[in-house]
């Protein structure tokens, strides 16, 4: 094993200077591809489910007081057993997803609270230089759609909202994937959106991300 290294280390050294960085970065760009593959893609489908079920449970809600507000309605006309019962069910239902949808939103991390956090774990990390951070305007949340601005000719719109942060970030692969790390072990989750790497000049990279948490609210507070 020890000839076999020797051999290629000797292969490598025997390339020039351009050669020899054009086989840097091309390992580098298999080792971003492998990490690609391996956690971004299974992370990502995995947080677009879990905001899929958010968006199900709020529908559902809706739906079901609408339901409860016709029987209502139609009590009063008509204040028979078989509605009254029927109304009750609903009623129960409902409660079950509100706090089936307290539950998931608990284990986000709030709108308020997330810029703060992210420039908390940008400082523990000294190698990582900040180029930008920006909060971008809250807009409704509906998986695999374009989002809708939050205000409209209409008002507000009801429903869930994502607020999203971007930040782009300067330093060595090994650093940049190191936040990265961080940021997914948050107690309180946030959502990926985008995520991009350049190499600027090796050995230092370029991260920009996109991450975002949901909100019944459409507005950023205490910013």
């Amino acid at each position: 094993m020890r000839m076999i290294w020797q051999r290629l280390s000797g292969k490598f050294l025997a390339f020039s200077r351009r050669e020899r960085l054009l086989l840097l970065f091309a390992a580098l760009a298999a080792l971003w591809f492998m990490h690609d593959t391996l956690l971004l893609t299974p992370l990502s489908a995995r947080q677009q489910a879990e905001s899929a079920e958010l968006v199900s449970s709020r529908v559902q809600i809706e739906q079901m007081t609408q339901q409860i507000q016709s029987f209502q309605t139609q009590a009063v006309v008509d204040p028979d057993a078989e509605n009254k019962a029927l109304l009750a069910e609903l009623q129960q239902r409902t409660q079950a997803l509100e706090d089936k949808l307290k539950g998931l939103q608990g284990a986000l991390v709030s709108p308020e609270q997330m810029p703060e956090l992210l420039r908390g774990l940008l400082r523990k990390n000294a190698k990582l230089q900040l180029v930008e951070f920006n909060t971008l305007p809250a807009s409704r949340f509906a998986p695999a759609l374009a989002a809708e601005p939050a205000n409209s000719a209409n008002g507000v719109s009801e429903g869930m909202y994502q607020h999203m942060v971007e930040i782009t970030v300067d330093g060595r692969y090994a650093d940049l994937m190191a936040y990265v790390a961080a940021v997914e072990s948050l107690p309180q989750r946030v959502l990926w959106r985008q995520l991009k790497l350049n190499v600027e000049q090796y050995p230092r990279s370029r991260l920009k991300l996109v991450v975002y948490t949901l909100s019944l609210d459409a507005a950023w507070l205490n910013l």
